[in-house]
């Protein structure tokens, strides 16, 4: 490990660190601020070109402990090592949300204890990658139609190179033929690299479809952390990950960014370019603007997903997307329930993959997919309008589709619902009408016959 812990103003240039797969260190490169006479005043300031950390580390190729004045260019912070909790690059305030993920770090110099969350700020990165590349990547040769489906890959040397082992997780990659299986994350048993198979745990196919083709990659942990970094701007930025998360923000052991701006290219279909950590029955984050280009690449659950119960309140949030493969599962946010959109701006390529505004906890926002007209919800207000390209002001109607409609637990009926209301049937193509305030109560179409009995 690089130890560059207690340093002030630290220029690298051209710089590389390997991590040896056969011995790995924690981490590749440390910088922190450090207890200097008693306190700990001595915060890192960072000017790195073209440095890179490759090979593999047990926990980080880098991690950035309240630091202030970072800049970062053309650098590329990978780490292949096969652990799903490792990261490219960690940056946190406090110590907890490192230690919490991959334990102490023995350093030559005192590093801040944890539970205590001292200045982090001004962080700029411009054409810096994140990578957590897969270890093994091949092409399957046949997934047998038995409980639990057995795997055999077309480069059995790929998996003994991986160094698959029981228990390990894998996440398989445009899948024909049990289609279910592409894009989802499985647990290996009795992998046999000499056959080059593997087993599925838990996985029945005997009613799958015949395999066709499709890819097999070990999954990785998540490309970045972010814990309590302030003043952070990042352009031109590249994330890859399998089967995880682009971008993790703890907001339980570092509380939310303060001017936060992000554009960024995540790949490979991550499980969620973004994942946000917070446990408290209250968090507002103010001033973030995330901008991901995901050109032809698929996000398959949602583009925000959370651990928490708690409410996240964002304020003047401008989330945009530039291409999708296809509308999200989940929509834009995975849990919008736990969200609270205030002064916000939500760009997509699809209207399919928006969120019904009434799902959120409130939707103060300006939604616009490429395919529909912009439009603008207040959902603590009785108007609802649609805002047109020349700028006028005309009223709009509310959507659901049939299915959500005839589901008296959807948030078209247990919420907001009264005698008369008029709601666009996605489905149909048609108004429908509420006869009741109840979420039971019947909608009808214009013509006053029962279109949809909520149940």
């Amino acid at each position: 490990m690089l130890d560059l812990s207690g340093t002030n103003s630290v220029h690298l240039q051209n710089l590389s660190i390997y991590g040896h797969p056969g011995l790995p260190p924690k981490v590749g490169i440390l910088t922190s601020r450090t207890k200097e006479a008693g306190r700990y005043g001595i915060a890192p300031n960072l000017e790195w070109f073209n440095v890179r950390t490759w090979g593999s580390f047990s926990g980080s190729g880098v991690v950035s402990l309240a630091n202030e004045v970072s800049s970062f260019l053309q650098c590329a912070f990978e780490n292949n090592h096969k652990s799903t909790t490792a990261f490219a690059y960690m940056n946190a305030q406090n110590s907890a949300a490192v230690i919490s993920r991959i334990g102490a770090i023995k350093s030559v110099s005192t590093l801040p204890k944890p539970g205590k969350s001292r200045s982090n700020i001004i962080h700029s990165y411009d054409q810096v990658r994140m990578l957590r590349p897969a270890r093994f990547n091949t092409p399957i040769k046949h997934i047998s139609q038995t409980n639990p489906a057995i795997v055999t890959v077309s480069n059995p040397r790929a998996l003994l190179h991986g160094d698959l082992s029981e228990g390990d997780s894998v996440w398989f990659y445009h899948i024909r033929g049990p289609n279910d299986l592409s894009f989802t994350v499985q647990t290996v048993a009795d992998p046999n690299p000499d056959n080059g198979t593997f087993t599925l745990r838990g996985y029945d196919n005997r009613k799958g479809a015949k395999f066709i083709s499709g890819t097999v990659q070990n999954q990785t942990g998540p490309a970045m952390l972010f814990s309590g970094a302030h003043d952070v701007n990042i352009e031109n930025g590249y994330a890859l990950t399998y089967g995880n998360h682009s971008v993790v923000f703890d907001l339980v052991n570092g509380g939310p960014p303060r001017s936060f701006r992000m554009h960024m290219q995540c790949e490979h279909s991550p499980k969620s370019p973004i994942l946000i950590e917070h446990k408290k029955s209250r968090t507002v984050w103010q001033g973030a603007t995330i901008h991901l280009s995901n050109n032809g690449q698929v996000n398959i659950d949602s583009i925000v997903d959370d651990t928490g119960t708690g409410t996240i309140v964002f304020q003047d949030l401008k989330l945009k997307v530039n291409v999708m493969g296809r509308s999200p599962t989940h929509g834009v946010f995975r849990n919008p329930d736990r969200f609270d959109l205030r002064g916000c701006e939500i760009t997509v390529p699809r209207a399919a993959a928006l969120n019904s505004p009434r799902s959120f906890k409130n939707a103060d926002a300006i939604f616009e997919a490429y395919d529909r007209p912009r439009s603008r919800h207040d959902w603590r207000k009785t108007e609802h309008f649609g805002l047109r390209n020349e700028g006028a002001f005309a009223a709009t109607l509310e959507t659901a589709s049939s299915a959500d409609l005839a589901d008296a637990k959807a948030l078209i009926n247990a919420r907001f619902k009264r005698a008369g209301k008029m709601v666009f049937d996605t489905n149909a193509g048609k108004p429908v009408f509420a006869v009741g305030p109840k979420a039971s109560d019947t909608w009808n179409n214009a013509m006053g016959m029962p279109l949809h009995k909520p149940a």
